[in-house]
C-alpha cells in the first residue's frame, strides 16, 4: 500500500512538470514581441509542410493509392504520438501506422509500406537539415 501511494505521488510530480514546462512555452511567446509573427507562420509552414510531406507519400507507391485521403491526417497523428515512444519513432512509427489503417481494411503490408516510407524520409530530412545546421548556424551573425 506504501509503494502504491509513493508511486502516485510520484507520477502526479512529473505530471505537474511537464504542465509547467508547456505553461512555461506558451508564456516565452510573450518575450518574442516583434518576432512572434514570424514565429507563428514559421511554425505553421513547418507543420504544413510536414503534414503535406506524408500526403505526398501516397502516391509514392501505385499500391498506397487505396489508402483513403480521409486517413492521413489520422494516421499523421498516430504517428507523432508514436514518436515519442522509442528513439525518433525507429520501429514503432511504421507499426503504429500499419496497425491504424489495418482498423480500416488496409493490408498491414500496404501499411507498413507507408510508414516506413514516411519515417525513412522523416530520419532523412532530419539527418541532412540537422547536419547542415551543425555548419551554418555558427556562421550566422545574430543580432540579440
Amino acid at each position: 500500500m506504501f509503494c502504491v501511494i509513493i508511486f502516485t505521488i510520484s507520477k502526479i510530480e512529473k505530471i505537474k512538470i511537464f504542465f509547467k514546462g508547456i505553461v512555461e512555452g506558451f508564456l516565452s511567446l510573450i518575450n518574442l514581441k516583434k518576432k512572434l509573427l514570424p514565429f507563428l507562420l514559421f511554425s505553421s509552414l513547418i507543420w504544413i509542410c510536414y503534414i503535406l510531406a506524408f500526403f505526398v507519400i501516397k502516391f509514392s507507391v501505385s499500391e498506397l493509392e487505396i489508402i483513403n485521403n480521409n486517413l492521413i491526417f489520422p494516421a499523421f497523428v498516430v504517428g507523432v504520438f508514436s514518436i515519442s515512444l522509442s528513439n525518433h519513432g525507429l520501429g514503432v512509427y511504421p507499426l503504429a501506422i500499419s496497425l491504424f489503417l489495418l482498423n480500416f481494411g488496409i493490408n498491414t503490408e500496404i501499411g507498413l509500406t507507408y510508414g516506413w516510407l514516411a519515417w525513412s524520409c522523416q530520419a532523412i530530412i532530419t539527418l541532412i537539415f540537422g547536419g547542415l545546421s551543425f555548419f551554418v548556424l555558427p556562421l550566422l551573425k545574430t543580432s540579440d
